[in-house]
């Protein structure tokens, strides 16, 4: 099986899909990777609408408040990790950025405008 399925497969986003359904979004993700330290997403970003799930490694959510920067989370495999994106409303409301911890990858599935 490839990565995408396996991560698709045991991700909280498609527990509630059939395995045809799984499959039919399969297509649509494409695999990231990322050194350790590399910024997945930042406040800024061009693509901060991407929808990320993590397939392999952990990412550090990081907030800055002051001249501090905090680790307010750590995502594991299956986590969806564009979650802020999505909860936080437009893309200029982004006040976390992504770090990859050690080699990570990531599913990466490209908003796609339906009035196109």
């Amino acid at each position: 099986m490839s990565l995408v399925m396996d991560t698709l497969r045991n991700s909280t986003i498609t527990e509630e899909l059939s395995d045809a359904e799984v499959e039919i979004i399969e297509g649509l993700f494409e695999v990231q990777d990322y050194k350790s330290g590399e910024i997945i997403v930042q406040p800024g970003d061009k693509q901060p609408d991407n929808l990320y799930i993590l397939a392999h490694g952990d990412i550090e959510v990081r907030i800055e408040s002051g001249k501090q920067e905090s680790i307010i989370h750590v995502l594991k495999p299956g986590d969806l990790a564009g979650i802020i994106t999505f909860v936080g409303g437009a893309a200029s409301d982004i006040s976390a950025t992504l770090y990859a911890v050690g080699k990570t990858k990531v599913l990466s599935m490209e908003e796609r405008n339906s009035k196109s």
